[in-house]
């Protein structure tokens, strides 16, 4: 995943909204910066813009703000439209304990004839396959994070 780093600084910040639902939250905005406007710029989570903030936002395009990923917002160094690599590690760790629950429950049927072994398998991927996705959100999650504290500049507190 190639990403582009942009600093930049909101001289006007509009049309605010919170929408999203209690797990995926998002914040809608529009921008002014050096007289280019944005509009219907989206990031993931709740997030506090103000007028003259100053942020490095990582981009999938070049210019295109439709692709944010995430930014670092330089006033308070703190991390927003990115996913808690904690998170993502724990909802990895529960798909796992199911998994172990399903094999536990099923081991004992699986060579009674009364469980057909494919299902176990089916169960088996699935699960595995929750696990997977969890663990690639948690290192999608920490590259970026690692790429904008890289792309930032240092702060002076």
């Amino acid at each position: 995943m190639r990403l582009h780093a942009t600093n930049i600084t909101f001289d006007e910040v509009s049309q605010v909204v919170y929408a999203g639902d209690r797990k995926r939250p998002y914040t809608a905005f529009n921008f002014v910066s050096n007289g280019k406007p944005e509009y219907a710029v989206s990031i993931d989570g709740k997030v506090s813009i103000r007028r003259g903030m100053t942020v490095t936002a990582l981009l999938r395009e070049p210019g295109n703000w439709q692709t944010l990923v995430g930014w670092m917002d330089h006033g308070t160094g703190r991390i927003c439209g990115v996913r808690s690599p904690m998170v993502a590690f724990w909802e990895a760790m529960a798909f796992l304990s199911a998994l172990a629950v399903v094999v536990a429950v099923s081991s004992p049927l699986i060579g009674s004839g009364e469980w057909p072994r494919s299902a176990d398998y089916w169960m088996l991927a699935i699960y595995g396959f929750g696990v997977a996705i969890h663990l690639c959100v948690l290192r999608r999650s920490r590259l970026i994070i690692q790429r904008l504290r890289q792309s930032a500049p240092a702060r002076e507190d």
